[in-house]
């Protein structure tokens, strides 16, 4: 669930000074653990440990707009044969991030149909060699 939204009253950035203003050695860093083969999702905590900064993630979009940018993006796939990595890397190219599994489960409320049509096509096409 997204954290609620809070009218900033003193109409300063609500979220403080952004990473790269107070780290900006944070580049090369992250740089150095993806060319070292580091997950993404496994940097954070790396570089909190071993560097003392400490990332969080911000949610961009509500619940509501992450659902509308993947229904509109999902337009674009008339026969439903994308997952959730093809979507997720589709909506990057637009700058929208969004975990991969929750648009995996939102792909599985909106169209289980879709899901499982893709799982009988994976399994036919790599049964077939």
């Amino acid at each position: 669930m997204a954290t609620p939204w809070y009218p900033n009253e003193e109409g300063r950035n609500q979220y403080g000074a952004s990473l790269l203003t107070n780290h900006p050695e944070i580049i090369p860093i992250v740089q150095t653990y993806l060319d070292r083969g580091v997950k993404v999702k496994e940097l954070s905590p790396m570089i909190a440990r071993e560097h003392e900064i400490t990332i969080t993630w911000n949610p961009q979009l509500d619940l509501d707009a992450a659902g509308i940018a993947i229904l509109q993006l999902t337009q674009e796939d008339p026969l439903g044969a994308w997952g959730a990595r093809k979507v997720q890397e589709k909506l990057r190219l637009r700058g929208i991030h969004l975990p991969r599994t929750f648009i995996e489960d939102f792909q599985h409320v909106r169209a289980p149909e879709d899901v499982e049509m893709r799982k009988v096509l994976i399994k036919v096409s790599t049964s077939a060699f």
